[in-house]
């Protein structure tokens, strides 16, 4: 994209929203990707493997490819909600003791295995329930 006087990118002429394609971010020049490689997964990505990624990349966040090809950015805050959902909060809603350290050792291992899709943020606002299990 063109830059301004001061080497910024223009203002994209439309307005973008949370509904927006990651294809429109891009076109916006909100994301920049001059000269880097993008970190594109497939939502069948174990979350390990994908936060492994990240680290070794360097990156902040990647794009996760639904099995309709639809693309979503995921980042670290992503994971951290999705984190603090199904450790914090029992099937109940109650906060866990002590006790259930054993419970979160088991939670925590699991999550290193489920697939990224399920730490997005739209899969987590259309089932808040299976993200706690």
């Amino acid at each position: 994209p063109s830059r301004d006087a001061g080497g910024a990118p223009p203002h994209p002429k439309s307005t973008l929203a949370a509904t927006s394609t990651v294809e429109e971010f891009f076109a916006s020049g909100l994301m920049q990707v001059d000269g880097h490689q993008v970190l594109v997964v497939p939502h069948s990505e174990p979350i390990a493997s994908v936060l492994a990624q990240l680290h070794t990349k360097r990156l902040g966040s990647c794009i996760v490819t639904s099995q309709t090809g639809q693309q979503e950015p995921f980042d670290c805050m992503d994971f951290g909600v999705y984190l603090l959902e199904v450790v914090l909060l029992n099937p109940g809603g109650s906060r866990p003791t002590l006790e259930d350290w054993v419970a979160t050792k088991r939670k925590l291992r699991r999550i290193a295995t489920e697939p990224v899709r399920k730490a997005l943020r739209t899969e987590r606002r259309r089932s808040p329930e299976a993200s706690r299990g």
